[in-house]
């Protein structure tokens, strides 16, 4: 068995006799939307038809998407009620998806659609695959998503949320 060794904040050393785990059950059917001026509502619906389990749509700005003309609200309602997980994130590099700070987000969060915060896509992408290929309960879903696992994830405020990882002190 290897040692693992981890060198704390204060200096300290803590010895582990870890053996890496990896759990690679993933969920593929998770699609990567961006949002753009004019994107047919009409996509989601064929999305969830094509047999996709996860849709994360990269809104504008802080996860904002449209919700007057070619509105999103009622395609992600009716995927969402199809059973098929939305996550939203931004297509911002250096943004974070904060549903609740104007009223299109608002929308979106109100039709059940959950936030990414400030992971990037790719990675709410990756965690989505991995959630669904545990569970595609709705509730434990939300309660995974928003789970520090490894550090993927920070609260809108900056802190980290506490992480669930066995690794992590």
């Amino acid at each position: 068995m290897s040692k693992i060794v981890q060198v704390s904040g204060n200096g300290r050393t803590k010895r582990h006799n870890l053996i890496p785990h990896f759990d690679t059950r993933l969920d593929d059917r998770v699609f990567l939307l961006k949002v753009f001026p004019g994107i047919p509502p009409s996509i989601i619906p064929r999305i969830v038809d094509m047999g996709y389990h996860g849709i994360v749509i990269e809104g504008y700005g802080s996860g904002n998407i449209p919700t007057q003309e070619n509105a999103l609200t009622g395609p992600i309602k009716q995927a969402i009620s199809e059973g098929c997980s939305v996550l939203m994130s931004t297509q911002c590099a250096f943004g974070q998806a904060d549903l609740s700070f104007y009223e299109v987000g608002k929308a979106a969060l109100g039709v059940g659609a959950l936030s990414a915060h400030d992971m990037t896509s790719e990675a709410a992408v990756v965690k989505l695959m991995w959630v669904l290929g545990h569970t595609r309960d709705r509730d434990i879903v939300k309660e995974m998503i928003l789970t520090n696992y490894v550090g993927e994830v920070t609260l809108s405020d900056g802190k980290t949320i506490p992480s669930t990882s066995p690794n992590n002190p």
